[in-house]
Order: structure tokens, then C-alpha cells, then sequence
């Protein structure tokens, strides 16, 4: 009886240690996305510094002094990934390193054109230059100009000014604008290579029309209703194809129901 005793808690403690050991202890295989062994990849339990790379067929065991939650699998010209541990065999499947599914391990510089588009009666298109520093979350800068023309006074297009008569019929017709905008904000990665980028700033807009005096003399005067000094808010998106980045954005100028589109191409580095 006291034999047999003996033999059953010599089997408990060898369950026991038999489990616990299996928890420390992982095993399985790498493939690709069409089920072919990957060898030479790195795996390793997620925040431990211990690793193993999987052999010629694929296959791996890790072990580790504590329990393995998650594993983080990576290889060359694989896209990362990490899994959860499963109990027996963990296959898994890494997918090809693309532009889209690429995670940008370092922050970025990038440098890119701008051009813009008024929605309005401006006869100018404005160009700039946007830059920063990118990574999951990062920063920017924006400067877009078109001139702004130079002007004698300011009145309105309609309605008497400084004793002139109607300043209706002492303008000539012609018209010159200018815009000038200044902004700066964050960048956030949404997935892979795509970042949404927000942020304000503030705008001028200058709007400048010919007028005549009695004795012909013309000169151009800021028009006060069409121009402004507002703030702006800035909403657009970045896409990052490895040393190319594109962007696309709006600019809302508030309060006034007007804004900008701007787009552009650069260099990331």
C-alpha cells in the first residue's frame, strides 16, 4: 500500500514538472504564405532577449526561464509578426515585406513640395514647402506663399471712401491676390506606410484692386471685405513609399467658409 502511495506522487510530480516545463518550452514551424519552410528566422518570446532561429525545415523550439506568452517572429524580407503561443505545434505563416505592410522601425526626415488650390475668386496658386519627422507618431511644418501684393490704402469695392465718389466707377477692373499661411501639428501612423498628419496655423489673404483718382492717376487699394488674417485648421494624409512620399490635405480657415486643398511630393530620408 505505502508502495503504491509512493508510486502515485512520483507520478503527480512528474506531471507536474512535465507541464510546467511545456509552459517554458515552445515548438514549432515557420513557413511562408505558400507553405514553405522558412529558415534562419528569429524567434523569440515578446520582451525577453533570448531567441532562436528556426533550422533548414522551418522548425523551432524555444525556451525560456518563464513562461512564453507571446512570440515575435522576424526574417529577412518577411513581414514582422507576433503571435500568441499556442499549447503543441505553433505554425506560422509570415507574408511577403511589401511598401504597404512595412512598419518604419526609425524616426525620418522628409522634405516635400506643396502646391495649393484656393476655393475662391484668387487668381494665384500658392506653392510651399512641407517638412518634419515621422515615425508612429511625429511632427511637421507647413509654409505656403504666393506673393502678396503691394497696396497704397484700403477701402471697399462698393461704397464711398475718403471723401471719393462712388468707388464702384473709379476701379479699373483689375484685381491682384495673394496668399501667405504658416502651420505646424503631428503626424500619427495609421498602418504601414500610411500617417494622417493635423495640426493650425494662420492664413493671409490679401486681395488688391486698381482704382483711378480725378486726375487718372492709378494704384492699387487692399480690399477689406475679401481679405483676411485667420486662423486655420490642418487635416491631410502622408503615404511613404520607401524614399517618396506623396501627401494630400485641406485647409480650413475659420471662421470664414473658405479653403484650401494642397498636395505634394517629396524626398523621406
Amino acid at each position: 500500500m505505502q508502495n503504491m502511495r509512493h508510486l502515485i506522487s512520483t507520478c503527480l510530480l512528474l506531471s507536474i514538472s512535465m507541464a510546467a516545463s511545456a509552459q517554458n518550452t515552445v515548438e514549432g514551424r515557420v513557413l511562408d504564405k505558400y507553405g514553405n519552410p522558412v529558415s534562419g528566422a528569429k524567434v523569440q518570446g515578446k520582451g525577453m532577449t533570448k531567441y532562436e532561429e528556426t533550422a533548414i525545415d522551418g522548425t523551432f523550439v524555444l525556451k525560456a526561464p518563464v513562461p512564453i506568452k507571446r512570440l515575435t517572429v522576424t526574417a529577412i524580407g518577411k513581414a514582422p509578426r507576433i503571435c500568441k503561443v499556442r499549447r503543441g505545434q505553433n505554425n506560422i505563416t509570415l507574408s511577403d515585406l511589401n511598401w504597404y505592410n512595412e512598419k518604419q522601425d526609425k524616426y525620418r526626415w522628409f522634405v516635400l513640395g506643396q502646391i495649393g488650390l484656393l476655393s475662391s475668386d484668387a487668381r494665384d496658386v500658392p506653392l510651399g514647402v512641407m517638412f518634419g519627422r515621422s515615425r508612429k507618431i511625429g511632427w511637421w511644418g507647413k509654409v505656403m506663399f504666393s506673393g502678396l501684393p503691394s497696396t497704397e490704402g484700403e477701402g471697399s469695392i462698393y461704397g464711398y471712401y475718403s471723401g471719393y465718389n462712388d468707388d464702384y466707377y473709379s476701379r479699373t477692373g483689375e484685381i491682384k491676390t495673394g496668399f501667405f499661411s504658416v502651420s505646424a501639428g503631428a503626424t500619427t501612423r495609421i498602418y504601414g506606410p500610411l500617417q494622417c498628419y493635423y495640426g493650425a496655423g494662420i492664413a493671409i489673404r490679401k486681395v488688391a484692386y486698381e482704382r483711378a483718382d480725378d486726375n487718372g492717376n492709378l494704384s492699387y487699394w487692399k480690399e477689406k471685405k475679401r481679405s483676411f488674417e485667420e486662423p486655420v485648421i490642418e487635416l491631410g494624409a502622408m503615404v511613404n513609399l520607401k524614399y517618396v512620399t506623396l501627401n494630400i490635405g485641406a485647409s480650413l480657415i475659420v471662421p470664414r467658409i473658405m479653403n484650401t486643398i494642397h498636395f505634394g511630393i517629396g524626398y523621406t530620408f
